[in-house]
């Protein structure tokens, strides 16, 4: 599986389209785009990022200790909280940038079962989350950052 690494593609400004029925094929989606996003030292991974306009999000906290698969995801509620912090993503690579986010966020979706859940997340996680749903919504990270780096002032791992 190829992450897009042209920023200029159109997938990649494209929103994507709601998952009707979770099949089994979304499951092996999910399950290579896991992959996929550990093998290329990422945090989170979209289906557009990989050519599939759909609206499916993987992602893990950073020690990759608990995996999330989240289908048609939607933030109900966000925080006035705000935090700037340096992001980066796998399908810009060589970028880096200040972005001011939500520091907490809730929102809906449904698990690779189907099954409709609610999550709370806070922090770095709140952050993972709102990168890969701007990915859903066709924006990248260069749309809201507040200044562009070439190389990276901390590290880190990328979206």
């Amino acid at each position: 599986m190829e992450i897009i690494t042209d920023p200029k593609n159109k997938i990649l400004s494209s929103p994507t389209n709601p998952i009707e029925h979770i099949t089994s094929d979304i499951k092996s989606l999910a399950n290579e785009m896991y992959k996929t996003m550990i093998d290329n030292k990422g945090v989170g991974l979209s289906a557009n990022q990989v050519g599939f306009p759909l609206s499916l999000i993987v992602f893990s906290d950073i020690d990759h200790k608990k995996r999330y698969d989240l289908v048609n995801p939607k933030i109900i509620s966000v925080s006035s909280d705000l935090c700037e912090m340096e992001e980066a993503c796998l399908s810009v690579p060589g970028l880096w940038g200040d972005v001011v986010r939500p520091e907490k966020i809730t929102l809906e979706a449904k698990n690779l079962n189907g099954k409709k859940i609610k999550y709370k997340f806070k922090d770095i996680l709140a952050r993972i989350v709102q990168h890969e749903l701007d990915h859903l919504s066709g924006k990248l990270f260069t749309d809201r950052a507040k200044h562009v780096y070439k190389q990276s002032k901390y590290t880190h791992h990328e979206f």
